[in-house]
C-alpha cells in the first residue's frame, strides 16, 4: 500500500508537467496563427502573414485528402484559402499543437533534476494555466474596434488588481484547496464568457482553436492546484529518471515526424533536369476578371513550339505560334523549378473571388501537376505564390505575349 501511494505525487507531477507542455504549445501557437489572421485580414493584395498561412493551410489540405474529407462549400469566400473543410483545419491546429507539446515537455524533463524543479515548476505552472490565454487574448485584440474585445484589457486589469490583493491576504492567511478552487473556476468562467461573447475564435474554417482543446486550460489549472497541495504536503517529490523515457522518446519521434509531415514541403521535380525533354508540355492559361481582363491560353512544347490562343479582351483573336530557344527555355524552366511548381498546393493559395486567375498545368516524364492562382492576391511577397505568379509572368514576357494580349487602349474590346 506504501509503494502504491508514494507513486501517486510523482504521477502527478508528471501529468502536470504533459499538461503544462500542451498549455504552453496551445497559447503560443494560437497567437502567433490568430496574430498572421489579423495581418493578412488587413493587408492589400499581399502580406508576409500569409507565409505561415500557407504552411497551416497546406497541411490541412493534407489532413482532409488524407482522411478523404469532401468540404462542406462554405469555404469559398474573398481573399482566403480553399483549405478544403475544416476538418482539417481543426486537425492540424490539433495535432500541432499535441506535437509542440510533447517537444516541450522533452525540455521540461531534462530540466527535472534542477535543485529547485519542483517549485519552479508550480510557480511557472501556476502562470501559464491562470494568465496565458488571458494575456494573449489581450495581446492580440485589445485594439480591436469590436467592444466586447476592446473590453478583454478593461477586465484584465481589474482582475490582476484583484489577484494581487488576494495573494496578499494569501500571505497572511493561506486559503483552503477548496477556496482556491473556487478562485479558480470563477476566473476561468470570466474569461470563457468573454472569449465566447466574443466570437473571436470562429473563423470561415470553424472554431479555431478548437473547442475541445481549450479545456485544457481549466483541467491544467485544477491539477496545477492539486499538484500544488501535494507538493507543499511532501516536498521530497521526484520523478525517476526510468519512468516514461522509452514512451517520451518514442512520443518524441512521431512528433518530429509528424510535424515534418504536416509542415515541410513535399517532393517536387525539377525541370530544368527533365529526363525527357521531349515530353515537356507547359500549358498556361489567363481568365476573365470583374472588370474585363485577358483571356488566352499557352502552350509551350519540349522543343521550343509556342501556341496562342486569343478568346477575350485581347488584340489578336485566335491561333499564333511562336518559338523559343534553349536559353528561352532554360529561363522559363527555372522560374518554375524556382516557385518549386511540382510540390505547390494551390488550395492552400490567397485568392480573391472577382480577380482574374492564371493557371498552369506542366506534364513531363510522365508527371503532371496543375496549379492555380490569384494574380492580385498572391499571399507573402517572398512566398511560394508569389513566385508561382512571378514564375508565370516570366513565361509571359519570354514569349513575349504582350503582341498578342495588349492594345493600344486601356483595355481591349471583348
Amino acid at each position: 500500500m506504501q509503494k502504491n501511494a508514494s507513486l501517486k505525487p510523482a504521477q502527478l507531477q508528471l501529468l502536470s508537467e504533459v499538461l503544462l507542455s500542451l498549455n504552453l504549445a496551445l497559447v503560443l501557437f494560437y497567437y502567433y496563427l490568430v496574430h498572421s489572421f489579423i495581418e493578412a485580414s488587413y493587408s492589400k493584395g499581399t502580406s508576409d502573414a500569409y507565409a505561415f498561412l500557407y504552411y497551416f493551410f497546406r497541411a490541412a489540405v493534407r489532413l482532409n485528402r488524407l482522411l478523404h474529407y469532401q468540404p462542406s462549400g462554405h469555404e469559398k469566400y474573398v481573399r482566403w484559402p480553399n483549405a478544403g473543410g475544416r476538418l482539417g483545419v481543426e486537425l492540424a491546429f490539433a495535432l500541432t499543437t499535441v506535437f509542440l507539446g510533447v517537444l516541450f515537455l522533452t525540455v521540461l524533463r531534462l530540466a527535472r533534476n534542477s535543485r529547485n524543479y519542483n517549485n519552479a515548476l508550480r510557480a511557472f505552472g501556476g502562470l501559464v494555466f491562470l494568465l496565458a490565454f488571458p494575456l494573449t487574448y489581450v495581446l492580440l485584440f485589445d485594439r480591436s474596434d469590436n467592444r466586447t474585445l476592446a473590453s478583454a484589457l478593461s477586465v484584465a486589469i481589474p482582475e490582476l488588481l484583484f489577484a494581487a490583493v488576494l495573494y496578499l491576504i494569501y500571505l497572511l492567511r493561506p486559503f483552503s484547496t477548496w477556496g482556491m478552487g473556487i478562485l479558480l473556476l470563477l476566473h476561468y468562467g470570466l474569461w470563457a464568457l468573454i472569449y465566447q461573447g466574443s466570437g473571436t475564435g470562429d473563423t470561415l474554417y470553424g472554431p479555431i482553436p478548437p473547442r475541445l482543446l481549450l479545456l485544457l486550460i481549466p483541467i491544467g489549472g485544477a491539477v496545477w492546484l492539486y499538484y500544488g497541495e501535494v507538493s507543499r504536503r511532501d516536498s521530497s517529490i521526484k520523478l525517476s529518471e526510468k519512468v516514461w523515457s522509452k514512451q517520451l522518446l518514442a512520443a518524441m519521434v512521431v512528433s518530429v515526424a509528424g510535424l515534418g509531415a504536416l509542415w515541410l514541403p513535399g517532393r517536387g521535380y525539377s525541370l530544368v533536369h527533365a529526363k525527357n525533354r521531349d515530353s515537356l508540355a507547359i500549358e498556361m492559361w489567363h481568365s476573365n476578371c470583374q472588370i474585363g481582363c485577358p483571356v488566352y491560353k499557352i502552350t509551350v512544347h519540349g522543343n521550343g513550339a509556342v501556341e496562342y490562343v486569343g478568346e477575350q479582351f485581347v488584340k489578336v483573336r485566335g491561333a499564333q505560334a511562336s518559338s523559343l530557344n534553349e536559353e528561352q527555355m532554360q529561363a522559363v524552366l527555372v522560374g518554375f523549378d524556382r516557385a518549386d511548381f511540382f510540390s505547390l498546393e494551390d488550395q492552400a493559395f490567397a485568392w480573391s473571388y472577382h480577380a482574374a486567375r492564371v493557371n498552369v498545368r506542366i506534364a513531363v516524364d510522365g508527371k503532371t501537376k496543375e496549379v492555380s492562382s490569384d494574380m492580385y492576391h498572391i499571399g507573402a511577397k517572398s512566398g511560394l505564390q508569389a513566385e508561382f505568379v512571378e514564375a508565370a509572368a516570366n513565361l509571359d514576357g519570354v514569349i513575349g505575349t504582350d503582341r498578342w494580349v495588349k492594345c493600344d487602349e486601356a483595355r481591349c474590346l471583348p
